[in-house]
Formats: structure tokens, sequence, C-alpha cells
């Protein structure tokens, strides 16, 4: 059996290459460096949107996270109580029914954070400063 030729598959076809440059075109597509986002609470930059919210002053931003770690350095919560957000700009003190922090909890207090007007407001004026999501 004569030897296969080199770059072609067992059916005598070429295979396909040069797919190296996709992040040389991906670069190009994406235009210049834009200001980045900085959280007003930990100073670091907010890279996808989904996880900011509107800070704890007007017109300040910050990752979901620390808008939560914010909120419970200021309640006073016990073993089995801790902060979760709800959606639409409202934050929870949930009040768990086992030690472990898992599974079935009652919300004690309702915490509304942000209201749906402000976040429309601030991640307009943000969306064109971040990374956006390839399709």
């Amino acid at each position: 059996m004569a030897e296969k030729e080199q770059g072609r598959s067992k059916s005598g076809k070429r295979r396909k290459r040069g797919r190296g440059n996709r992040k040389q075109e991906q670069k190009i597509q994406q235009g210049p460096a834009k200001p980045a986002v900085i959280c007003s609470l930990c100073e670091k930059p907010i890279e996808v949107i989904s996880t900011a919210v509107s800070g704890m002053s007007t017109g300040d931003i910050a990752h979901l996270e620390c808008v939560i770690r914010h909120l419970e350095q200021s309640e006073q919560l016990s073993d089995s109580q801790r902060i979760i957000y709800i959606g639409q700009g409202n934050f929870a003190v949930v009040q768990y029914r086992n030690e472990h922090k898992q599974g079935a909890f009652t919300i004690v207090k309702r915490i509304t954070h942000e209201t749906s007007e402000q976040t429309k407001l601030f991640k307009q004026s943000i969306g064109d400063r971040l990374p956006q999501v390839p399709m």
C-alpha cells in the first residue's frame, strides 16, 4: 500500500488548516480599547454588565458581590441569615431553615437598592464601555 500523502486523511481529502488567525480577526473587529468601568466599592474593573448594579451613591457602579458584602456589614444578621439578590435591583435578608444556609428559606426583610429606571439608565451609560459578548 502506498504511503499517504502529507496533509491528507485516510479518505484522500485534504485537511483544512489555518484557523490560527481567528484571534487576530477578533482583535481587529473589537476596535480601540475602551476605558474600563471601575467598581466604586472594590475599585476593580467590571467586565460583565450582568454582574453590575448601581453603587451606594448616585452615579456609582459596583459589582453585585461588593454590594452584598456592604449590605451584610450594615445589617444585623444571625447565623442562619444571609443577604441575596432577588432581582430587579432588590436584595433580601433571608432566614434559612437549616444551619448550612441551604434549601428552604423565608424572606425576613426586602431591601430596595435601585429602581428599574435607575438600572436602565446606568446600564445604558456604561454599555458602550463594556466588552461585547460574541455571537
